[in-house]
């Protein structure tokens, strides 16, 4: 079912980048030994992190680039709703486990609660010195920073003329490149708050230059050229083992796929890349927990390859699961909250004498 105003290839190349730190994590878990070819190219999977900040920035930037100073409480309460629904029912799906295991003596590893506090509340990546509990969801961490800025510095940059767009991505593009290769996977401290801050921004530059480009830019043809050229820089990214490559290849990416024209932007509308864009927010926040409890459940009666077949066939279901009935009605709450709201408001205004 089509989303009003979603951009399907933006959406898909969010499920391409899910799928891609899915394989990154496989691979160190299950196939450590696989061919150094395929190593080195899924070795720089971390870098569709840095992807997932940029294209974040880019689309909040479109989606929101009209907001307005009283509208920011409702923004951020939106945003709030679109991440710590699911963040704490898998949380609390782990905590069940934990305890489930330790009633029937089956773990023996003392676990640290305290932690666990830190990131049910998404305080990890600014508190803690490694990634406990759902190791994915530093990056959540990080983006609620993100949010937490975005009305201020949109407010900034959306009313910058163009040439000093034009400068501020140049040097975020300097910056994004110097991150990447200073901090490489940091999950936690300032390399982490710093990945998704400038990626973040990186990515909103992009989407407020826009506008200023010239109407060719924005055409099938060069669309095309521009999202070709993206991907091959992606690929040589990927097969040198070069995340800034990478990185900065799948942000011209994005902003080439922004206007929805051209084969590449076809291509990437086909229904199944953009139901994984869909869901790829459940997939990144289930597999590398998913995965630890099937290695310890089943890898002494299971080989790899068929560890991986029973994880592929959980994950893909249970994301659309947890999509469609945790992560969706997360996103109704601040309506709802609202429709509420004014009907108490209501009720009180009748009441009066």
């Amino acid at each position: 079912m089509a989303v009003l105003g979603e951009n399907l290839p933006l959406t898909a190349i969010r499920g391409l980048a899910a799928v891609w730190v899915t394989a990154f994590h496989t691979q160190a878990l299950w196939f450590p030994d696989c061919a150094p070819g395929v190593a080195s190219a899924l070795a720089v999977g971390y870098a569709a992190v840095d992807i997932f900040f940029i294209l974040s920035g880019f689309i909040l930037a479109e989606v929101y680039g009209a907001l307005r100073l009283e509208q920011t409480p409702r923004f951020w309460l939106r945003r709030i709703c679109r991440v710590y629904p699911l963040h704490l029912a898998v949380m609390a799906s782990l905590a069940l486990l934990v305890l489930s295991a330790a009633a029937l003596h089956r773990s023996a590893n003392p676990h640290d609660w305290v932690s666990f506090g830190v990131v049910a509340l998404l305080l990890q990546a600014f508190i803690l010195n490694d990634t406990p509990w759902n190791p994915p969801s530093w990056s959540v961490s990080v983006e609620l920073l993100c949010y937490a800025v975005f009305p201020l510095t949109l407010g900034v940059l959306r009313r910058a003329p163009g040439l000093v767009l034009v400068f501020v991505a140049g040097a975020l593009a300097v910056a994004e490149a110097w991150v990447v290769h200073r901090f490489g996977a940091a999950p936690v401290g300032a390399g982490a708050v710093l990945r998704g801050l400038i990626g973040f921004h990186f990515g909103m530059a992009l989407r407020l230059l826009q506008p200023h480009l010239p109407p060719w830019a924005a055409s099938g043809a060069a669309a095309s050229g521009a999202a070709l050229v993206g991907f091959a820089g992606i690929a040589l990214g990927i097969g040198a083992a070069n995340p800034v490559l990478t990185v900065l290849a799948g942000a011209a990416t994005i902003a080439a796929l922004a206007p929805e024209r051209g084969l590449a932007a076809r291509a990437l509308s086909w229904a199944p890349v953009v139901w994984l864009g869909r869901v790829s927010f459940s997939i990144y926040m289930l597999h590398a927990e998913l995965q630890v409890v099937l290695a310890r459940a089943l890898s002494h009666v299971l080989d790899r390859w068929s560890l991986l077949a029973v994880f592929l066939a959980i994950l893909l279901p249970l994301s659309e699961v947890t999509y469609r009935f945790i992560e969706q009605p997360g996103r109704r709450l601040p309506g709802l909250l609202a429709t509420w709201m004014g009907s108490g408001k209501r009720a009180v205004l009748v009441g009066r004498p």
